[in-house]
């Protein structure tokens, strides 16, 4: 069983599919976010990444950090939009999304390198 959020679903670039998949399911996420997507600690993230970018023939995957960079920068203004309309509940997501934003940018050279080979 699964379950798919489709909040933010629309059309889009393939590169911005497989940056937000990367994102989700290497993961490219703080620590402290592993149970949001039910990972573990000891995932191997790096390798997974390497695995999703040999499966990819997209020339720009190597834009995966700035556009999940720039994603999570849309997903908290939208966040900020619906408690700024009276939905409060959702405004705890933002501290989420810049722990996450502070780990790509502080591993930004090794995700590159990874992303070039």
């Amino acid at each position: 069983m699964g379950v798919i959020d489709l909040d933010n679903a629309g059309p889009g670039a393939r590169v911005d599919d497989l940056a937000y998949f990367a994102y989700r399911f290497a993961p490219l996420s703080a620590l402290e976010n592993y149970f949001d997507g039910g990972w573990s600690h000891d995932v191997d993230r790096m390798p997974r990444l390497q695995r999703i970018c040999e499966l990819s023939p997209l020339e720009e995957r190597t834009q995966i950090p700035e556009l999940v960079l720039r994603r999570l920068d849309e997903m908290r203004q939208w966040i900020r939009d619906r408690a700024a309309e009276g939905d409060p509940a959702v405004q705890n997501h933002i501290g989420i999304y810049d722990a996450d934003a502070r780990y790509i940018e502080r591993e930004h050279d090794n995700i590159r390198a990874i992303l070039e080979s």
